[in-house]
């Protein structure tokens, strides 16, 4: 890189600002006294012709962009050995750092901040430019108000390379950005939304204790705005719909705040801007910078005192945790009321290549085979759901990448995939007989398959947002489905609605039926839990007592259990007779995303975002195992029908089945 004092272009570089993934940032002067922002490619992207390519085509794209909201383009050479750019230099903080030091924006600072900011990403869109890294760091804010910077070499720096390394910003991540799906305009219109509530609160809109975390925050439930009021509340909601196809554009969010106007519910109007393929699934945006800023601008998220959170498990955990062997990628670890013995070191160190792990437990030794039996791959983006047939012969799986697969458990080999859904396919399950599979999406349908032939029998649509979850009732008669704040009823023969059932004041993320068919429970952003008659659709209990969002509920063979998994990182039992909550688990060091009962009811698997699976006694309410999957959080699980099989759907786009000790 340049020193201060040499010159780039007409600019002299006077000190340096910062440093980011594309490369450096300097102040510049010319012979006129015109101060720039100079920014140079890291050496090693220069040398990336691919770079290269993106770089002079956006500059084209940029150099379009009206300056009136954004740092102007003044000069640049793509052509250079090593290219650069220099832009208006806006004297003034970031709103990052200006909500840091003088607090959140209220009244009509906010309303102004709004509305420029808008008018910007309209510019930017209206030049052919998707800015895909809105941030409060990237917003500066001059004496004549904010200006957004970095829109211009956005895209060339992250499409199709992986030498580049700033892709976005988890937190401003659109759902569809994270899960590397095609990408427009509407993405950017979901971090200006993500923006408007940081400078309104003070705070990120999706705040949690790890990547992951926040990564499932965005990726299923809403955002926490705070005091935010309509009808500015409205209209950034609309932005960060979940479905891109939601969001308005940027200049009817323009004409809302002009008019002071509340989006109309149903599809926006959407920008006409082509989209582009994403370049970074899940894995690769756990390497951006975490809570909306980067650089010089990132706060760090923990209370102060408290130290950051290694990258990886300490290779020893504390007590009472033993030692465990790694084999193929999954961590099993046994339970031991004791502390671990250091005497298991060297032996652990010798069996670090075989298929065996020992553990203790009750001050015993035992050996216990290796768990992890398959790892099923073909997907290739992030497996939210897993379903086993009644047999147990065909597992089920439903991912992002908007197709549901069938797998034969025996061989591991997937023996149809399903296409229907043009969205992400968010859930699966099987009827009792195995015959038909229904399959909830993104795309606000779901759709019933023969799994004899592969062919779509029904499309039910009524939900008017994603379909995050779908159960047959155990004879077959019904079928239920939320998405929304509502849960459907619907007869699976003929494809009709029977009833729909309201009461939740956010997302149904979890619906699942008793034993016996009568009663229904239903889970939802709303930290409830609601228990409903199947036969009459009346509301009969709501259980309260999470904190947080409750994304998962089952219950137990018999029905005498009610597991909920909550985002308060949570596992509760409750007696569904009598809406009594009977024992808490503290269950997981992250939000609790799934639980499963054992065919037989002797345990309980819960699966966090701190990448492990557990199992429980729910009895005694005593852990018994865990299953960890380092750097891969598990979305779902299920037993086989003989209870001897667990399968686990994670992001890393794979399913893995394990053997049940």
């Amino acid at each position: 890189m340049p020193e201060v004092s040499e010159r780039v272009g007409p600019f002299l570089l006077v000190r340096e600002l910062g440093t980011g993934g594309f490369g450096a940032v300097y102040l510049g002067e010319d012979a006129s006294g015109r101060r720039a922002a100079v920014k140079l490619l890291h050496p090693h992207l220069a040398k990336d012709p691919q770079v290269r390519r993106y770089f002079t085509q956006e500059l084209t794209n940029a150099r379009q962009v009206q300056g009136f909201c954004v740092a102007e383009i003044l000069d640049a050479d793509s052509e250079s050995a090593q290219p650069w750019l220099a832009t208006e230099y806006i004297d003034g903080p970031t709103l990052g750092q200006a909500v840091r030091e003088h607090g959140p924006r209220t009244g009509g600072d906010l309303q102004r901040l709004a509305v420029q900011t808008i008018t910007a990403l309209a510019a930017i869109h209206a030049a052919g430019v998707v800015h895909r890294d809105l941030k409060p760091a990237n917003i500066l804010l001059g004496a004549d108000g904010p200006r957004v910077i970095d829109f211009g070499i956005a895209r060339a720096l992250d499409a199709d390379t992986a030498s580049a390394t700033q892709i976005g910003t988890i937190g401003y991540m659109a759902p569809e950005q994270l899960e590397g799906t095609t990408l427009g305009t509407s993405a950017d219109l979901f971090a200006w939304g993500a923006v408007i509530i940081h400078a309104a609160t003070g705070h990120n809109a999706f705040p949690g204790p790890t990547q992951a975390a926040r990564i499932n925050r965005v990726l299923n439930h809403p955002p926490e705005t705070g005091d935010l009021a309509d009808p500015l509340l409205g209209i950034v909601l609309a932005c960060m719909a979940k479905d891109p196809a939601q969001r308005p554009t940027a200049r009817h969010v323009l004409d809302l705040l002009l008019t002071g106007s509340a989006p109309a519910a149903g599809p926006s109007p959407i920008a006409s801007t082509p989209a582009v393929a994403a370049p970074s699934p899940v894995a690769a945006a756990l390497a951006v910078a975490p809570d909306g800023q980067g650089g010089e601008d990132a706060p760090d998220p923990r209370p102060q005192g408290v130290p950051a959170p290694p990258l990886h498990p300490a290779p020893w955990p504390a007590a009472p945790w033993p030692p465990a062997v790694v084999q193929g990628g999954a961590l099993a670890v046994g339970r031991t009321t004791g502390a671990p013995g250091t005497r298991l070191r060297p032996l652990l160190g010798i069996l670090a290549g075989t298929t065996a792990v020992i553990v203790l437990a009750a001050g015993a030794w035992f050996w216990w085979p290796q768990s992890e039996r398959r790892t099923l791959t073909g997907h290739d983006r992030p497996v939210m759901s897993v379903a086993f047939s009644p047999k147990g012969t065909t597992l089920a799986t439903a991912s992002g990448d908007g197709t549901a697969r069938l797998w034969d458990t025996e061989s591991g080999a997937a023996t149809t995939t399903l296409t229907g859904h043009d969205e992400p396919v968010r859930a699966v399950a099987f009827d009792p007989d195995g015959t038909t599979l229904a399959t909830g999406g993104a795309d606000h349908a779901t759709r019933l398959w023969n799994t004899d032939s592969g062919k779509e029998i029904h499309a039910l649509e009524g939900h008017e947002s994603t379909v995050y979850t779908v159960a047959f009732s155990p004879d077959g008669d019904l079928l239920a489905t939320g998405g929304g704040d509502t849960v459907m009823l619907w007869d699976p023969d003929t494809g009709k609605e029977a009833a729909t059932l309201t009461g939740h004041g956010s997302w149904v993320e979890a619906v699942a039926f008793s034993p016996d068919g009568s009663t229904l429970a239903s889970a939802g952003n709303d930290k409830t839990v609601k228990l409903w008659d199947t036969e009459t659709g009346a509301e009969t209990t709501t259980l309260t007592g999470h904190s947080d969002l409750v994304g998962a509920v089952a219950f137990s063979p018999d029905g005498d259990l009610l597991a909920t998994g909550s985002s308060d990182n949570t596992v509760k039992l409750w007696d569904p007779a009598t809406g009594e909550e009977t024992t808490t688990l503290k269950a997981h060091g992250s939000w609790v995303d799934a639980v499963a009962f054992s065919p037989d009811g002797s345990t309980l698997a819960t699966a966090g975002n701190d990448d492990t699976v557990k199992l429980w006694d729910p009895a005694t309410g005593e852990e018994t195992t865990t299953l960890a999957t380092p750097d891969d959080p598990v979305t779902s699980v299920a037993f086989s029908s003989d209870g001897s099989t667990l399968a686990t759907a994670g992001r890393d786009n794979t399913v893995k089945l394990w053997d049940v000790p």
